[in-house]
C-alpha cells in the first residue's frame, strides 16, 4: 500500500513552536492515513528532534538537508563534513523514534556536495557514487532506506531547464551501480514537478529503482487543472498520474508540496484549511493509483459474423485423449504383447519410458559380509546379488524416500536376507535361492541364479538388505527386461491391378504372405516390420498393387518382465504415474 506524507510548514508559515507543534498535531489528525511522511527543510530537524515527545504526529520517512554552511572551498573537505552530518542526522532520527523512523529523502546535491542546480557531468555522477557509498558504509543499517533526490538546474531567467529529466537517469544509474555492490536499501526519490513533459516518464529506463514521489509543480501554466478536477493543489492533470502509476510499479510512498502562493489559494489562510487542501488531495491521488488496478474499460463492438469453427481442444484432452483402449494380443509367463489405441508417438514413449525408469521394484542395495574367502571379492558379490530380480509386493513395502525412518531403514521399506554357506567335503556352487529372506514372500525370481562357486573348505556368511527403488537411479530396479512399440501395420491388397507375380511373397522377411486360392493372402499382419520390402517388389506401376501403411494412433507394445512385477501390473502402475506426472504438469501451467 502506498503511504501519502507532506511537507510540514508553508515558507510563509510561522516560525514560532508552539504554530508549528500545532500544525503538526493537525497533520496527525487527516482520516486519511495515519502514517505520514515528513519533509524536514534544515531549518525544521533539530526543531523536530527537540520536539518529537510533544508531537502526535509519528512519521516514518524525513527529510534530510544539513545546513548549508558545511560548504567550503574544497570540494572534498564539504564532501565529507555532509557525509558525517547527515549520518549523524539520520542516527539521531533513527534513535530517537525507537528504529521508527526508517527512511530518509536526501538530495543528491548534498550528499555529493556538486554546485548545486548544476548538470551532472561524468566526474560529478562519479562523485555522488563515491559519497553515497561512503554514506551506507558509514551507516551499516540495513533497516535503514535511503531515498536519493535531484533538483533540476536553473537558467538565467530563474526557470527550470529541460535537463532534469536526463540527470535523473544519470543517479537511476548510480543507484542501478550500488545495488550491484550490495547496496539493496537505496532508491530514487522522483520530483514529479520537475518533469519536462507528460512523455518523459514513460520514457525513464529501470522505474524499479524509483520508489518514493515527491508532487507538485510551481508552473503558472497548468494551474487549470486544479480547477478541472476539483482541486486545489497546483499538480498535474489525472491522466499523467494514470501514466505515472502505471509506469512506476514500486512506488511505496508519495510527499505532497501545497503550493500556498499562488493567487487562487490566497484565501486558505488557517490550518484548518491547508489541511483540508492535503486530505483532498491525497483522496484524489489514491484513486488515481487504484485506477491502474482496473483494467481499462474497452467499448463493445458489434459482433462480426464468423464462420463457424471447430471448438479448440483444451490442454488437456491434447495430451491425455479422452479415449484410450488397451487389447490384448499376446500373454505367456512374463511376456506380454498389447495394442494401444488412441494415443500419438509422443504419450507411447512416455508410457514406454515410464515403465523402464518409474515403475518401482525390490533389489538387494546394502550387503554386510561377515566372512568370505571365496574367490570372488566382497564388491563382485554384493554386485552379482543386487542384480538378482526379486519378487516385489508393492501393497507392503514403500520407498524409503517416503518411508517414516527417512531412509535409515525398517521393515516398511526394507527385507532382509541372509546367506551362510561352506564347502565341508566338496565344491559347491551359492544359487539365489540360498538366500534366506525374512519375508517369505520376497523371494528371488530365478532360484537357481548362480552367486559364487566355493572350493572345499570356502566359507561365505553375509547379510543383504532389499529395497524399492526406480530404475532411473539404477538398472537393477528395472521391473522390465525390454519393453518395444510399433505402429500397427496396414497392409491393403488391390486385386483388381495385382498380377499375381508373387514377387512380393517371396521378399517378405517375415513370410506374412502367401499365394493361396489364385491371390495373395495375408497370414499375420502383426507380424510386419514395416520394411515395405513386398512393396518394392511389386511390379505393377504407377500405383503399388501393395501398400504398406500405419495407423499413427494404434500402437503395439511387447513387454518383458523381469518377473520381479506381474507384466499386468507394470502397466497399470505405469499409466498411474504418467497420469499423475501430467496433473502435475498441468496444474504447475495454471500457476503461470
Amino acid at each position: 500500500m502506498v503511504k501519502f506524507g507532506v511537507t510540514t510548514l508553508p515558507w510563509d508559515f510561522s516560525t514560532r513552536v508552539e504554530k508549528r507543534v500545532e500544525w503538526f498535531n493537525k497533520l496527525s489528525g487527516i482520516s486519511v492515513k495515519k502514517e505520514w511522511i515528513i519533509e524536514l527543510e534544515h531549518i525544521h530537524n533539530s526543531f523536530f528532534l527537540d520536539n518529537y515527545d510533544k508531537i502526535k504526529l509519528k512519521p516514518y520517512t524525513i527529510h534530510i538537508s544539513p545546513s548549508k554552511n558545511l560548504f567550503t572551498n574544497e570540494i572534498a573537505e564539504t564532501r565529507k563534513r555532509h557525509v558525517n552530518k547527515t549520518c549523524e542526522m539520520i542516527q539521531n532520527f533513527y534513535m530517537k523514534s525507537g528504529g521508527k523512523i526508517n527512511r530518509f529523502i536526501i538530495h543528491a546535491e548534498t550528499i555529493s556536495s556538486t554546485i548545486p542546480y548544476m548538470a551532472p557531468d561524468k566526474k560529478r555522477i562519479n562523485f555522488l557514487e563515491e559519497s553515497l557509498e561512503s554514506l551506507l558504509k558509514k551507516l551499516n543499517n540495513k533497516d535503514i532506506t535511503l531515498y536519493i533526490e535531484n533538483v533540476p538546474k536553473y537558467n538565467k531567467e530563474g526557470g527550470r531547464s529541460s535537463n532534469y529529466f536526463y540527470r535523473v537517469s544519470k543517479i537511476i544509474d548510480v543507484i542501478k551501480r550500488l545495488h550491484g555492490k550490495g547496496y539493496s536499501n537505496v532508491y530514487v526519490c522522483l520530483d514529479v514537478g520537475h518533469l519536462p513533459s507528460h512523455k518523459a516518464i514513460m520514457n525513464l529506463k529501470n522505474p524499479e529503482f524509483i520508489k518514493h514521489l515527491h508532487v507538485h509543480s510551481p508552473k503558472k501554466k497548468l494551474r487549470h487543472y486544479c480547477d478541472n478536477h476539483g482541486l486545489d493543489m497546483n499538480i498535474f492533470p489525472s491522466d499523467f498520474f494514470q501514466r505515472l502509476f502505471q509506469k512506476l510499479t514500486n512506488i511505496e510512498s508519495v510527499i505532497l508540496e501545497p503550493n500556498f502562493r499562488i493567487p487562487e489559494l490566497k484565501d486558505y489562510k488557517t490550518s484548518n484549511d491547508r489541511i483540508k487542501i492535503i486530505e483532498k488531495t491525497i483522496n484524489y491521488l489514491k484513486s488515481q493509483i487504484k485506477s491502474r488496478e482496473k483494467p481499462e474499460k474497452k467499448l463493445k463492438e458489434k459482433p462480426e459474423k464468423k464462420l463457424k469453427e471447430k471448438p479448440e481442444k483444451k490442454l488437456r484432452e491434447i495430451i491425455i485423449p479422452p479415449v484410450i483402449r488397451i487389447s490384448i494380443l499376446e500373454q505367456e509367463g512374463n511376456h506380454l504383447k498389447i495394442i494401444v489405441e488412441g494415443i500419438n508417438p509422443s504419450l507411447a514413449n512416455s508410457l514406454r519410458r515410464v515403465m523402464i525408469a518409474e515403475v518401482p521394484c525390490l533389489a538387494i542395495e546394502d550387503v554386510w559380509i561377515v566372512e568370505n574367502n571365496s574367490p570372488l571379492y566382497d564388491e563382485i558379490i554384493s554386485h552379482r546379488l543386487g542384480l538378482i530380480p526379486l519378487k516385489t509386493d508393492l501393497e507392503s513395502y514403500v520407498l524409503p524416500g517416503v518411508c517414516g525412518c527417512e531412509g535409515e531403514g525398517c521393515p516398511q521399506c526394507q527385507v532382509a536376507f541372509t546367506l551362510k554357506k561352506e564347502a565341508i567335503e566338496e565344491p559347491m556352487i551359492v544359487y539365489a535361492e540360498d538366500l534366506e529372506p525374512e519375508d517369505p514372500v520376497i523371494i528371488p525370481v530365478n532360484p537357481k541364479t548362480p552367486v559364487v562357486e566355493l572350493a572345499k573348505g570356502q566359507r561365505i556368511v553375509l547379510e543383504a538388505y532389499a529395497k524399492l527403488g526406480i530404475g532411473e537411479i539404477h538398472a537393477k530396479w528395472q521391473p522390465v527386461a525390454t519393453v518395444a512399440y510399433k505402429f500397427l501395420p496396414e497392409i491393403r491388397i488391390n486385386y483388381e491391378i495385382c498380377e499375381k507375380c508373387e514377387k512380393c511373397v517371396d521378399a517378405c522377411p517375415r513370410q506374412i504372405l502367401s499365394f493361396k486360392n489364385d491371390r495373395i493372402q495375408i497370414s499375420n499382419a502383426m507380424s510386419c516390420n514395416l520394411c515395405k520390402a513386398c512393396e518394392e517388389a511389386c511390379v505393377t506401376e504407377p500405383d503399388k498393387a501393395i501398400k504398406v501403411a500405419w495407423d499413427s494412433t494404434k500402437f503395439i507394445f511387447a513387454i518383458e518382465s523381469s518377473g520381479a512385477l506381474p507384466t499386468e501390473k507394470i502397466i497399470n502402475m505405469a499409466c498411474q504415474i504418467l497420469k499423475g506426472k501430467i496433473n502435475n504438469f498441468l496444474e504447475q501451467l495454471e500457476t503461470l
